[in-house]
């Protein structure tokens, strides 16, 4: 996760009151100078963050994480109304602020879970059913007919 934020006037004790608890969170809030933004993002398909960033002075700052808990990220971003979100990437797709947060709170293995369901009731049960249920009839008319020749082959009480 890569979120971008915009700072607005702020002191370096709140910027370090902002980055311990990220920190804590297993996020790392780091500043770039537009110099070196260019120089990274030149030629990649993250060159339109460039945009976002375009003739400020001031260094760009980011918050990175391997996690992917935006709704973490927004309530200690509530505390220090000064630095304000604008956009984030998360598994590799650049999204505006409200994509971000919403799909941030996903839960992505519980939809993946529940979709796995719906497909297997929808086809799984029923797939296999259809597939085996000629071979079933065939084996049971089978059996059906060799219990009756096995009643055939008793001698039968015939007088005479």
């Amino acid at each position: 996760m890569i979120a971008f934020f915009h700072v607005n006037s702020v002191k370096a004790t709140e910027i370090f009151e902002l980055a311990v608890p990220l920190k804590r969170a297993n996020m790392y809030w780091k500043g770039y100078q537009p110099k070196v933004l260019r120089a990274a993002l030149e030629g990649t398909h993250y060159e339109p963050i460039l945009h976002l960033y375009k003739g400020m002075m001031n260094p760009g700052h980011f918050v990175f994480s391997p996690d992917t808990d935006t709704a973490k990220l927004n309530k200690i971003l509530r505390k220090t109304p000064q630095v304000i979100l604008i956009a984030g990437v998360l598994h590799g797709k650049l999204l505006s602020r409200n994509e971000f947060l919403e799909y941030g709170k996903l839960d992505l293995v519980t939809a993946q879970a529940g979709l796995v369901q719906v497909l297997r009731a929808a086809s799984g049960g029923n797939l296999n059913r259809q597939l085996t249920h000629h071979q079933s009839t065939l084996v049971t008319r089978l059996k059906q007919i060799g219990t009756k020749e096995e009643g055939d082959d008793k001698p039968c009480d015939v007088k005479e």
